[in-house]
């Protein structure tokens, strides 16, 4: 599958990636943070602990089984202060905007103008962005 103009492409997080994008987040207890690649629920966890109870995450993927299954994850493990959609990361998630901060897994083509529009003054977005074309 190639990304079309309006995807992002997915890329792998290991944990030193995910520890780094999330201390360059700077996330503090109740800020409201939109994270873009639902993946495994384990970066969705992690936010929602740095959030706190006073805090939300909101998780979007394109995939329905991921999204189910992070879902799952996190409440089975009680926390309450993150949810999982289905969307389409481009368009952001307007409902729950706007975001103190927003952290991407995948990397769109360009930064996409809805996070920006919904990101607060002053609020941070952490994404990997294509600075030139990479062969395959």
């Amino acid at each position: 599958m190639r990304p079309g103009p309006k995807r992002c492409a997915p890329c792998g997080s290991c944990p030193v990636v995910i520890h780094r994008d999330l201390t360059t987040l700077d996330v503090h207890e109740g800020m409201n943070v939109a994270e873009f690649g639902t993946g495994s629920g384990y970066s969705g966890a992690l936010l929602a602990s740095l959030v706190g109870a006073a805090g939300t995450v909101t998780s979007l993927d394109m995939d329905a089984y991921l999204v189910r299954w992070a879902s799952l994850i996190h409440h089975e493990r009680g926390l309450h202060n993150v949810r999982c959609h289905v969307a389409d990361g481009i368009a952001g998630f307007p409902e729950n905007a706007p975001y103190d901060g927003m952290v991407a897994w995948c990397t769109p083509p360009l930064l996409p103008r809805t996070w920006v529009d919904q990101v607060t003054d002053g609020g941070l977005i952490v994404a990997p962005l294509p600075i030139a074309a990479v062969p395959n």
